[in-house]
């Protein structure tokens, strides 16, 4: 059954947004378009997608639509709009849990290593692209404070500086455990 003219640019520009606020997602899905790219899930791109997303809903709101099949599509389509808003505006990963960083990496490898669907080229070149935005991404200011929020390090660059850094930090925790008085068991 055909889209009604007003559902089908409707999807369209849905997952539009969808892609490219989640570029693992694209590939996951099959689209080769957004392999080389990872989400930024910066406090404004969030911000801006989802205003996008909540003018979609009520776009989608709003459209007349013929038939009970695009009235269920209409309704499966709000339901994963409005769960993405309650998720990246209420429970925030991207803010809140440091795993969700790590998964977004991992799955847009792990896809690109799995899929068979694209040429080993494609998917080559990809894989460097993710990575290169991986390591942009750590040494960008923002995440660099997000992470030490949530007391992580995020990268060294070689195993002289990774040694450094475990020298001061067992100085200041030794001091932490010897005037707190901690003991092992």
């Amino acid at each position: 059954m055909a889209e009604s003219a007003e559902l089908a640019p409707l999807i369209e520009s849905y997952l539009d947004l969808r892609w490219h606020l989640d570029p693992v997602a694209a590939t996951a899905a099959g689209l080769t378009d957004y392999d080389s790219r990872l989400g930024t899930y910066s406090e404004e791109q969030v911000r801006q997608h989802l205003a996008a997303f909540k003018s979609t809903a009520i776009a989608l709101e709003a459209a007349s639509l013929d038939s009970i099949d695009e009235e269920i599509d209409r309704t499966a389509l709000l339901n994963d709009i409005r769960v993405t808003i309650q998720r990246f505006d209420k429970e925030q990963p991207h803010v809140n849990d440091p795993g969700f960083w790590v998964s977004h990496v991992l799955e847009g490898l792990y896809f690109l290593l799995v899929l068979r669907d694209r040429p080993l080229e494609h998917r080559s070149s990809a894989a460097c692209g993710r990575l290169k935005e991986t390591a942009a991404f750590l040494e960008d200011p923002e995440t660099k404070k997000y992470f030490q929020q949530q007391f992580i390090v995020a990268a060294y660059k070689n195993p002289e500086q990774f040694q450094q850094y475990i020298k001061v930090e067992l100085g200041r925790w030794a001091d932490v455990v010897r005037t707190a008085g901690i003991k092992a068991e």
